[in-house]
């Protein structure tokens, strides 16, 4: 929510230099590192199949997992474009090219900073960091729900598939 609010305030503040155009500009789009933008876009979509893992906890899950994992997918994909968009309107489109060179690990930060304060930045920090250990313990629950899974159809020990 906190990035939704920051996406708003740049937008309605026009950014540094208006809102950038890049995201139609067809040789901004091509321009820069392909392996980068695919890294950026595989990573972006970390955790989309939990969706399919967690199949048992839907009473149909032949028509609710599809219908989850396809809006996941197109909510994650709206989300990250329009943020970048604004992320790099904030700054102007050289500008941000060259601060997320210099500060690539603080430039959602420090943009938060600029357009909505320190405490802005402040809880995007604390988020950011326990959002870490969400992670973490959501790569251990899918780990044990992938072995449950895999026992359940007889590829593990049946023993595995017994819930405790």
């Amino acid at each position: 929510a906190i990035v939704v609010v920051l996406d708003l305030v740049i937008v309605a503040r026009g950014g540094d230099h208006g809102l950038s155009t890049g995201i139609v500009n067809p040789s901004a789009i091509v321009s820069g590192s392909l392996g980068i933008g695919l890294l950026f876009a595989i990573i972006s979509y970390v955790g989309f199949e939990a969706t399919a893992i967690f199949r048992d906890e839907a009473r149909t899950p032949e028509r609710t997992i599809p219908r989850a994992t396809y809006v996941a997918l197109i909510l994650i994909g709206v989300f990250y474009a329009v943020t970048s968009w604004a992320l790099i309107s904030g700054w102007g489109d050289e500008a941000a090219v060259a601060h997320a060179t210099d500060n690539g690990a603080t430039f959602l930060g420090d943009t938060a900073a600029r357009y909505i304060g320190v405490i802005g930045a402040d809880i995007i920090t604390v988020l950011y960091f326990t959002s870490l250990f969400a992670c973490i313990l959501a790569f251990h629950n899918v780990s044990a729900r992938y072995l449950f899974a895999l026992s359940q159809r007889d590829i593990l020990p049946v023993s595995l598939s017994q819930p405790h």
